[in-house]
């Protein structure tokens, strides 16, 4: 035998352009010829050392009895021994070496043999057996031949199994853009069809599943398959997990479950029927996982003729499964996102073509209609809560028919589904209705055989129910139960407001009857002054000649009363209620209270004092005139009492009965002083107007008053800023004001201080007078600026006064355009006010125009 003749035709067959089990075969014959063996094989295995291919000379044996032979001489014959210690070796004598063992019902005499390992560095890729009927027929020579044989086989087999792996990848790589391309179409059903098919070609397996899970139902859904015999009519079958232990157990651990043998599994007793009629033996199970969480599986199944799975296969397959889940969970995604954009839109379309309607029962109409029309459903109807019943307002079956329930009563929460969703709140899907004791059976409704009812609620409160009805056991589902939420909330925003429309309706019509019924002036503007509400006496008040439509006009355009503007000029300015009279063209005079509406505006309410007017004009004239003609009278009563002790001797009594006659003269000649000057201010006598200082009107005062205060043992103060701004007044009533301010403070103050103030603030001067007096009780404090009127009490009754002074710094001051008030507490004391309104020309400087406010820190003490 030749060594390298053998070598170089075996080195030609490696090189060539055969695959790899043409190789492999082509060497096992050449070495068979040339050793003189009469048969042989190559065992080639995986990484994992499992077996991966195998060539025997022996072409009678089945595959599945050519798969059981090698498999059972690799783990317990000669082959296994090989592998084991990596070395080659020789069997002289077949029934005398335990390696080798008997095969049942093998019919191949075999006394020799000899044995060689496929090597790569350390890694052992299989084994080449050549054997021999005769005993002792190999030798050393011939296992030194077969060594470099293997040797040779083992290289070309490393670069076959290089090629094969860049098939391989290629092929993988080709599979997952094909998969990729597949999943960019978002049809699950087409993704997945395709992920089974291409995972079947890619693995070499017989059969292939994807099932999905039905966490609630504790099921597998199967969704795709690619099987010998498969037609499609098993889509969509559900079996319980405890059916497919192999795959539930996978998507329990959320990692691939490998049986190398099912046979060997008990779980799988009664699958091994099938197995066998199948042939199948090797299983893999591979979860597919989203977010963490595992959705389904991919299932496989190879027969006993191929291999077992390796690690390769594995992976691959886990790379296909982690596409596969990335296709279930975008096109679930985009089939939600389709859902949802659906239902918005029909949420909207709902919203759009209600929200305009004002009338609850075309409304309603409205409503069922629209659902009908959008939904797949037998009945839609609404119904409304009416004090403890739920009436029917509105419905319409499928075919176009209404009134079907309208008009039903039912009894909150005793009667029918909705009467049960009213009471609770919530919404209520029934699948069957026929298993349901709630159900209500209506005639008119005879093949109901589902019912959503979903509650009407605005702001927690049930105002009604909305409840659709199919003909079909569970044709309704959850998809249709968060639509009609939807548009429950809509549904039930519009009655709300077309409810309050009414009842706004209803009220805006008793109220503009009211208004209208009013004698008073009634006059509405928002914050910018644009007439909102204007009654009928109103409209005759502010003009004549004015258009019917009032509404959005500004107070301006439609009147030129300078009073009525300047008062809510006023007003707007402060913030607050402002009173005036408003004369009218016609004569009339009204008195107007304007006050601030929060979020609406200004209301003003003017009643005609013209008669009042009248009144007060005739009781001034009268009392002018008995002051005018008692003014004489008295002068003259009080100069001759002054006289009496002049001209004689008078004795004690008649001393003080002319010193009582002169008080009581005195007092009556300041009321009727008070009573003219009243009536002259209010006449507007006397009453020139020009730009004036309040700062040397206070001066004065202080000064008029600085004698008293001192002889009373009071401390007189001011607090005046170095400038106030002038105003438009009459120096002389202005002078009167402070006098009486400070006088009456002074007279009602026995023990502490009166101080005076004064400063601006925006556009007025503010001058007050504080004391540390009697007090004024909060009942008396309305009427202080009244005529006449004084706050009577039992440390006041022995202080002398007209009842006119406060009056006539009311009277004063308003005719100033500025107002008066009074703040008080009784035994601490009071303060009087007065604001004017500045006008913008200059400023009177201390240094300048009058003296310096040190001048004006008057303190006097007892």
């Amino acid at each position: 035998m030749e060594r390298t003749p053998l070598l170089h035709r075996i080195s030609d067959t490696l090189y060539s352009d055969l695959t790899l089990e043409q190789i492999l075969a082509n060497v096992l014959a050449l070495a068979v010829s040339d050793l003189g063996a009469s048969d042989g094989s190559i065992i080639l295995l995986d990484d994992s050392g499992q077996v991966a291919d195998y060539v025997l000379a022996r072409e009678e044996l089945a595959p599945a009895e050519a798969r059981e032979a090698v498999e059972r001489v690799l783990s317990h014959g000669l082959a296994g021994w090989v592998v084991r210690h990596q070395q080659a070796t020789i069997v002289f004598d077949t029934q005398r070496d335990e390696r080798w063992i008997l095969l049942p019902g093998d019919t191949l005499v075999v006394r020799s043999a000899i044995a060689t390992p496929l090597l790569s560095g350390e890694v052992v890729r299989g084994v080449l057996i050549l054997v021999h009927p005769e005993p002792q027929h190999f030798n050393e020579q011939q296992l030194q031949l077969l060594t470099s044989v293997a040797r040779h086989a083992t290289i070309a087999l490393d670069n076959a199994l290089l090629l094969m792996q860049a098939k391989r990848r290629l092929h993988e790589l080709s599979l997952f853009n094909e998969i990729g391309q597949a999943i960019a179409t978002l049809d699950l059903d087409e993704v997945l069809t395709l992920i089974t098919r291409k995972t079947a070609e890619a693995l070499r397996v017989e059969r292939c599943a994807l099932f999905l899970l039905d966490e609630s139902a504790q099921e597998l859904v199967l969704r795709a398959a690619d099987n010998p015999g498969w037609s499609g009519e098993f889509l969509g079958l559900r079996l319980p997990l405890e059916a497919r232990p192999q795959v539930a157990d996978a998507i329990a651990r959320q990692e691939p479950v490998e049986i190398r043998d099912v046979f060997a599994d008990e779980r799988l007793r009664d699958f091994w029927p099938q197995a066998r009629r199948l042939g199948l033996k090797a299983h893999l199970a591979v979860p597919l996982i989203v977010k963490g969480k595992a959705i389904g599986a991919i299932s496989l199944d190879r027969t006993g003729v191929r291999p077992p799975f390796t690690p390769e296969d594995v992976n691959l397959c886990q790379a296909i499964a982690h596409q596969a889940a990335s296709a279930i969970d975008n096109a679930r995604l985009y089939q939600e996102a389709r859902r949802r954009a659906e239902q918005l839109r029909l949420v909207n379309d709902v919203s759009r073509q209600i929200s305009g309607i004002l009338d609850v029962n075309r409304l309603l109409r409205k409503v069922v209609y629209l659902i009908r029309d959008n939904l797949d459903c037998h009945h839609v109807s609404v119904a409304l809560v009416e004090g403890d019943e739920l009436v029917f307002r509105a419905d319409v079956g499928s075919s176009g028919k209404e009134k079907l329930v309208t008009g039903l009563r039912l009894r909150v929460g005793s009667e029918g589904i909705c009467g049960w969703v009213a009471q609770a709140g919530v919404p209520l899907l029934v699948p069957d209705v026929s298993k349901d004791s709630r159900y209500y059976p209506w005639p008119t409704l005879s093949e109901t055989r589902c019912e959503l009812a979903v509650p009407l609620k605005v702001q927690e409160r049930v105002i009604g129910v909305l409840d659709v009805q199919s003909t079909a056991v569970e044709g309704l589902d959850e998809d249709d139960l968060t639509l009609l939420q939807a548009l429950a909330a809509q549904i039930s925003v519009a009655v709300e407001n077309a409810r309050l429309f009414s009842t706004i309706r209803e009220e805006r019509a008793k109220l503009a009857a009211i208004i209208n019924g009013t004698e008073d002036a009634i006059l509405v503007t928002d914050e910018q002054g644009r007439v909102l509400i204007v009654n009928a006496a109103g409209r005759q008040a502010l003009a004549s000649d004015v258009s019917d439509s009032l509404a959005g006009l500004l107070l301006h355009e439609i009147t030129d009363n300078e009073a009525l503007l300047a008062l809510w000029q006023r007003a707007s300015s402060r913030g607050e209620s402002c009173s005036a009279e408003v004369p009218l063209p016609d004569g009339r005079t009204l008195y107007a209270t304007l006050n601030p509406i929060a979020g609406i505006g200004w209301v003003a309410v003017m009643h005609d004092i013209t008669y009042l007017k009248e009144l007060d004009k005739l009781k001034s004239d009268f009392v002018s005139t008995v002051s005018h003609d008692l003014r004489s009278p008295l002068q003259t009563i009080q100069t001759s009492a002054e006289l009496l002790p002049r001209m004689g001797y008078l004795n004690a009594d008649q001393r003080e009965a002319v010193d009582r006659i002169t008080r009581v003269v005195s007092h009556m000649s300041a009321l009727v002083k008070d009573l003219l000057d009243i009536g002259r201010i209010e006449a507007g006598v006397d009453m020139e107007m020009a730009p004036c200082s309040l700062w040397e009107v206070i001066l004065q005062g202080l000064e008029s008053w600085e004698p008293v205060a001192k002889d009373k043992g009071l401390l007189l103060t001011a607090e005046l800023p170095p400038s106030l701004p002038l105003v438009l007044g009459n120096e002389q009533r202005l002078g009167q004001v402070v006098s009486n301010l400070l006088g009456n403070a002074i007279k009602y103050t026995f023990q502490g201080q009166v101080t005076i103030r004064a400063f601006t603030q925006g556009d007025e001067v503010i001058v007050t007078v504080t004391d540390t007096g009697v007090g004024i009780a909060p009942q008396h404090l309305p009427h202080v600026f009244e005529k006449f009127y004084r706050a009577r009490s039992a440390t006041t009754n022995e202080v002398e006064g007209t009842g006119l002074g406060l009056a006539i710094v009311k009277s004063v001051v308003e005719h100033h355009g500025g107002r008066v008030w009074v703040e008080s507490e009784v035994a601490q004391g009071s303060t009087f006010g007065f604001a004017l309104p500045v006008i913008q020309e200059g400023m009177v400087e201390s240094a300048d125009d009058l003296r310096s406010p040190g001048e004006a820190n008057v303190a006097n003490g007892g």
